[in-house]
């Protein structure tokens, strides 16, 4: 949509934060990868350069070595907040993350809680298949109105919480939870390999 076009990081944020510069051309330090014990962390820009973004992590994907694949947006492919939706970010990063099983979304933006089902190709990952799990999560004290349009997709949603995320790897499992700043466990799920 256009106005995901118009948009743009402020100029503050390369000062504020030292990030590595291994993403595309014009989008060091807002687009980028390590490798941290197991795990390929990939952080993408959801403002602008989207055609970029996606070619680019086409390629980092297909030579990935980690056993364990997790992706980072602010915008949500799998809006749970207001009457948000965002199709262009679906077409185009849903293939990739599909082909590469990638096997954890995290983002942001709608203030609300959702986690998916594992999913594939949009839908809910038909038994057996493996699929990727997406969650939006708000850590602020704004909240918004829950979105009806994918809650067939949710496994948990949550309104009106405040939240941080736990996510614990090992060889074989990757466990998640959302907590409360009091320690309340509101969600929590494995991944097994």
């Amino acid at each position: 949509n256009s106005l995901l076009a118009t948009r743009q990081l402020t100029p503050l944020w390369k000062p504020h934060y030292t990030l590595p510069e291994n993403g595309p051309a014009g989008l060091e330090e807002t687009v980028y990868w390590l490798d941290y014990q197991g795990v390929r962390i990939i952080i993408l820009n959801g403002s602008e350069k989207l055609e970029e973004q996606r070619d680019w992590l086409a390629r980092l994907l297909r030579k990935n070595p980690a056993p364990w694949t997790v992706v980072g947006i602010h915008q949500q492919l799998f809006s749970t907040g207001s009457d948000r939706d965002n199709p262009e970010l679906q077409k185009l990063f849903l293939p990739i993350v599909d082909q590469n099983r990638v096997d954890l979304v995290l983002q942001g933006h709608d203030h609300t809680y959702g986690r998916t089902y594992p999913l594939k190709g949009g839908h809910i990952a038909a038994g057996g298949e493996k699929g990727t799990v997406y969650v939006v999560s708000s850590s602020g004290a704004k909240f918004y109105e829950q979105n009806p349009r994918y809650l067939n997709l949710m496994a948990k949603t949550t309104l009106d919480t405040q939240l941080f995320q736990v996510i614990e790897v090992g060889e074989n499992t990757l466990h998640f939870r959302a907590e409360t700043a009091n320690g309340d466990v509101v969600d929590e799920f494995t991944l097994t390999k």
